[in-house]
């Protein structure tokens, strides 16, 4: 059905959005345009991930603060006003947080959990690593610059 969102945009209609100024999408695209292509390997040391870890309103500023000024990460988003529910104890619990969506590596998540597990009030903290499956290749190289300086 020509307009569906959902068919794969052909070469010729791929060339026609680029000289119109549109960005075209779908395997021609990534194979000529460095920033729609597919980030690195999964699993892989070069890979961007983002690490999710909620902590207590009093201690996530501290927390993001020192997980940039060590370069373990080149962003850290404090996300504020969420509440947690979990069995803790053998009782459900529940508790005001803040989230941290934390952008690095996965080369870097060694000196991550090192540094949470240090800084964290928790007896054990939420720590869960998502690799980066795709992205902007200029923030993806952004990323990776930033921690290895």
């Amino acid at each position: 059905m020509p307009g569906s969102p959902h068919r794969e945009v052909t070469s010729q209609e791929a060339e026609t959005r680029e000289t119109a100024g549109q960005q075209a999408t779908g395997p021609q695209a990534e194979a000529r345009d460095p920033a729609v292509r597919k980030s690195s390997v999964a699993g892989s040391d070069s890979t961007a991930v983002i690490v999710w870890v909620t902590a207590p309103a009093e201690v996530s500023a501290g927390l993001a603060s020192a997980i940039i000024e060590k370069r373990i990460a080149a962003c850290v988003q404090v996300v504020p006003g969420i509440s947690s529910y979990f069995w803790w104890d053998n009782q459900v619990q529940q508790e005001g947080e803040h989230l941290l969506l934390i952008k690095t590596m996965r080369s870097s998540v060694a000196a991550l959990k090192s540094l949470v597990t240090a800084l964290h009030p928790y007896e054990v903290p939420e720590l869960l690593v998502t690799a980066v499956q795709d992205g902007l290749d200029p923030y993806l190289a952004w990323i990776q610059e930033t921690i290895a300086r």
